[in-house]
């Protein structure tokens, strides 16, 4: 059982590690195509440029690819094992299919904790880096849409932030009780940040009995820091547990819902565990192969259901960060659920 058990998951392995490289490379080609461009121009022509956007973006799209390139290589390995007549050769020596693909556990493991470590340690810092990157070399009439953030008992609206963080422009401050209730709604041209902290400037506030008062330069008290800011005009796509956790606290900021960053969290774990169901999923697809043509045609197969696997995945994450939807239930029940197919589908075929 070890000396199989070794053998498959250097035949998974080998063929993951190619699987990832080529997916990840295509995809790399394709974007830089698409905005190589774009690249060049913020990068003031410089082609560096464009190997520092390959580099930042690569292990997100490398987190994004992993469970596919495990599918191909699962339905690669066991297809092989299965033409070449060696499962054949396992089942004589008294190792059933089954123990055979607990063989590739010790594989799929590797491959789930290395996703894990991926999004947790390398992705979240090369995101900003990029993020970083592009707020401080605008692309040819890049217009920021207006940012929305929430902290503590307040609400801000932001036309814009400048590179590092320290000035805003056209600033919308929507206060509230402890009950949520609005109290306060302040309006500024702009607000800068000096020693003395945060200044709004040509600031109108409006309190709930309609009062008005104006003024020129208005002390903002918050605990909001340029460096807080300076990240947040572009979208965050990957996070670390320690930021998410801060951010369901809300003791750090964000610019979405607090349900987002649950279902975050919970996609956090769940996300590496795909691998395992992309073994089972490709098990009973590459169990009946016989020839060439239908190695090609269930291998399409087992594409097509892992296709549908993330279909039905990125449905319920989208509904769990709308809060519309449990973010464990989310996150856990289509990972549940082609799992218990698959092997259902397996025990019938080996029944």
């Amino acid at each position: 059982m070890r000396v199989a058990s070794v053998y498959l998951s250097r035949l998974f392995l080998t063929r993951f590690i190619a699987c990832l490289l080529g997916f990840a490379g295509i995809i790399q080609v394709l974007d830089l195509l698409n905005n190589a461009t774009d690249i060049l121009t913020r990068g003031g022509g410089e082609v560096g440029a464009i190997g520092f956007y390959a580099a930042t973006r690569l292990p997100l799209v490398a987190m994004q690819i992993m469970p596919m390139a495990a599918l191909i290589a699962a339905l690669l390995t066991l297809t092989r094992v299965g033409q070449t007549l060696e499962i054949v050769a396992l089942k004589a020596a008294g190792q059933s299919y089954y123990r055979t693909l607990a063989g590739l556990i010790p594989a799929a493991a590797v491959v789930a904790a290395a996703h894990f470590l991926i999004g947790e340690v390398v992705a979240p810092p090369a995101d900003r880096a990029l993020r970083l990157w592009l707020e401080q070399h605008p692309g040819a009439g890049e217009h920021a849409s207006r940012l929305w953030i929430r902290h503590g008992g307040e609400v801000i609206a932001v036309a814009g932030v400048a590179p590092g963080g320290a000035y805003l422009n056209h600033i919308l401050l929507f206060r509230r009780d402890g009950e949520n209730a609005l109290v306060e709604r302040i309006e500024a041209r702009a607000a800068e940040h000096g020693a003395a902290g945060w200044t709004l400037l040509d600031a109108t506030a409006i309190d709930t009995l309609g009062q008005v008062a104006r003024s020129e330069r208005l002390p903002w008290t918050t605990t909001v820091m340029p460096d807080d800011l300076a990240g947040l005009a572009r979208p965050q796509l990957a996070y670390g547990l320690a930021e998410l956790d801060a951010l369901v606290a809300e003791t750090a900021i964000g610019t979405r819902a607090r349900t987002f960053y649950v279902a975050q969290i919970h996609k956090k774990f769940a996300a590496p565990a795909a691998t395992l169901v992309m073994i089972l999923i490709a098990a009973p697809v590459a169990r009946g192969v016989r020839g060439r043509q239908g190695a090609a045609g269930r291998t399409i197969a087992g594409v097509g259901i892992a296709f549908l696997f993330f279909v039905v995945d990125g449905l319920a994450q989208v509904t769990a960060e709308a809060g519309s939807l449990p973010a464990i239930l989310a996150a856990w029940s289509p990972t549940a659920l082609f799992a218990l197919v698959a092997g259902s589908v397996l025990l019938y075929t080996e029944g």
